[in-house]
């Protein structure tokens, strides 16, 4: 499931606990130790990103928040506000791989990593 610009995995032994209750979920990073509380957009960010090209994971975000969007406000067509634009969506998704890039929680494993690590 990678394509030439690679794809997205999960830091080597993240723990991940989800406590959909408050709306969040606890990552802790045990390389750099640190715990961070993850809100619903950087969460559903994280679930989606396993494996998936750059590509790819815009796509199954574009998905997962049309599908949310569309069973929140239904198809009552005089109550329904605006959808989320595309731009929007795009921008949330940057900011999010960005945060979890940053805090050391995914990374971006390349074509020439993998090579790398099978030599």
């Amino acid at each position: 499931m990678s394509s030439r610009a690679g794809h997205y995995r999960k830091v080597r032994g993240l723990r991940v606990r989800p406590v959909p209750e408050v709306g969040a979920c606890y990552v802790y990073t045990p390389t750099h130790p640190r715990l961070y509380a993850l809100n619903m957009t950087a969460w559903l960010i994280l679930e989606l990103c396993e494996g998936r090209s750059p590509r790819a994971l815009a796509q199954a975000y574009r998905d997962e928040m049309q599908r949310a969007y569309w069973q929140r406000v239904g198809f009552g067509y005089f109550s329904a506000p605006e959808p989320p634009s595309r731009a929007g969506l795009g921008k949330e998704l940057r900011d999010g791989v960005r945060m979890l890039r940053t805090q050391g929680i995914i990374k971006l494993i390349t074509q020439g990593a993998q090579h790398a690590k099978k030599i």
